[in-house]
């Protein structure tokens, strides 16, 4: 049986059936969850940088006059427990295992120490973990780069956590595990061009540059207006009324899917112990059998998963062949993952910070009344002004009012009370968000003067056991992303 690699062409058809499925399985990961995700990704993000109120809501309170405070305990909170990461970095060690010899562990030790500074590692750990704790989910990408060194080196980055769809039938935590991950993102013409080559980006054009056969989520056109002069484009002077002719294509939508199929492998076969090792896919049946003679090995022919990497633009299929690498390039961080539903810290943070906004604003609103709570004044009865100069400048300091003799006085509206426990439930706000993030006011460094040290350090490390399962999260990673370095080391750097 030959076995070597075939370049596979497609027709015009199945390309376009491959990329119809493609945005199928797409659709299907956006609409079973990814959508939500969005939307409460970029609000706890929006809470965490104080962006904290509704713009109708602050526009209500505006028209009424009444404040709208932000009380940003979310910030501190999560600064805190990034502080913590910080004093936890990456330290990463391998040892020899069976017959494996500790002169190779010291090596990879000092590879990995290289590859990890040459990509700033602790860095990009840093902004994983708090893409994590604010947006629920972090993402390294760990593949070999060629823009540098002829042979490759591993990069390892940071992926934007909107931009990655998760299997919806994922459960498990480790992405070897789920069938499909997808990266999307949004590509002008250019850019798709300068990746995948000019033939790819001319199809492109002659496809979506009058419409989508995909819909709206799949191009974005940029309407344009006859004389428009911040558009910086021309236009011809012919039909301007018809809505084709006055758009023009801003950018394409591109998904990139990392999936599993099933690829027939050839694999040597050591009789005496039952190790495997598949055969690179490159070798010649003279190689692989000179091999096999070489070190009494047996070959063996089988279907195993193997990951294939589709990449499409609407209906033109930019990319499709087997992935170089036995995994997904992708490394997730969930800081809690619950049964296939990651979630972060500052998700259960949004509500109490919402309640000691309100609540603290209402506060700040009574008070407010009662220094202008309004008057009560009998018709014609001032003297030298009017009911609206009194209702302009009756909070001044120092108002001096002149009244006509024989008529009633003007009289002060007394104001409304502060309810009773009102402060109360601002405090109970401000101690729910320390309760349910696990960070205490010794964490925090806020305690009071007049507690003790040894109380301060006990709450201190109470505080940080509360914070174990982020951390302890943030290690399986780190596990997943040595093994997926590892991997990549083994096939792809030479002895040198």
């Amino acid at each position: 049986m030959a076995y070597k690699k075939v370049k596979e062409k497609l027709s015009k058809a199945e390309q376009h059936e491959l990329a119809k499925g493609q945005w199928k399985a797409y659709t299907r990961a956006r609409d079973n969850g990814h959508q939500d995700y969005i939307a409460i990704a970029k609000q706890c993000d929006a809470f965490y940088r104080g962006q904290q109120w509704d713009m109708a809501d602050m526009s209500a309170l505006d028209d009424q006059g009444r404040p709208a405070l932000t009380i940003n305990t979310i910030l501190p909170t999560i600064n805190t427990v990034l502080a913590e990461q910080t004093t936890r970095r990456m330290e990463i060690t391998f040892k020899p295992r069976g017959r494996g010899q500790q002169e190779i562990a010291n090596v990879l030790n000092k590879l990995f120490e290289q590859i990890a500074d040459n990509n700033k590692l602790n860095w990009a750990e840093s902004q994983v973990f708090s893409d994590g704790l604010i947006q629920d989910r972090g993402w390294f990408d760990v593949r070999v780069d060629f823009d540098d060194h002829i042979q490759g080196e591993i990069r390892i980055t940071a992926k934007d956590p909107l931009d990655v769809l998760i299997d919806p039938d994922a459960k498990d935590y480790d992405p070897k595990t789920w069938n499909e991950v997808f990266e999307t993102r949004w590509m002008s013409l250019d850019e798709i061009e300068e990746t995948y080559g000019q033939k790819k980006a001319d199809k492109l054009r002659i496809t979506v540059e009058q419409c989508s056969a995909l819909g709206t989520d799949s191009v974005e056109y940029e309407e344009t207006r006859f004389g428009d002069t911040h558009s910086g484009v021309e236009y011809n002077q012919g039909n301007t009324t018809d809505p084709e002719e006055n758009r023009t294509l801003r950018s394409v939508r591109v998904i990139e899917r990392q999936h599993y199929k099933l690829k027939e492998c050839m694999f040597y076969v050591d009789l005496v112990t039952g190790d495997m090792r598949e055969i690179p896919y490159n070798w010649g049946k003279k190689k692989r059998e000179r091999f096999a003679d070489q070190f009494g090995l047996d070959i063996l022919t089988k279907l195993v998963k193997k990951v294939r990497w589709t990449t499409t633009a609407d209906r033109i299929v930019l990319h499709d062949e087997w992935s170089p690498y036995d995994h997904f390039t992708l490394v997730p961080y969930f800081p809690f993952w619950r049964r296939g539903r990651p979630f972060g810290m500052v998700r259960n943070l949004v509500s109490p910070q919402e309640q000691l906004n309100k609540i603290s604003s209402q506060e700040l609103h009574i008070v407010n009344t009662t220094a202008n709570s309004g008057w009560i004044v009998e018709t014609g009865s001032l003297s030298g002004m009017t009911a609206d100069d009194l209702e302009e400048h009756g909070a001044e300091t120092g108002l001096v009012l002149e009244f006509n003799r024989g008529s009633t006085p003007p009289g002060k509206i007394p104001p409304n009370q502060i309810p009773t426990g009102l402060d109360r439930i601002a405090q109970k706000a401000a101690f729910n968000i320390k309760q349910i993030s696990g960070v205490n006011d010794s964490m925090l460094g806020t305690d009071s003067a007049e507690v003790s040290g040894i109380a301060i350090q006990a709450k201190q490390n109470r505080g940080a056991m509360m914070i174990q399962v982020p951390l302890d999260n943030l290690t399986k990673t780190r596990q997943y992303l040595a093994e997926k370095v590892l991997n990549l080391i083994q096939a792809y750097y030479t002895e040198e």
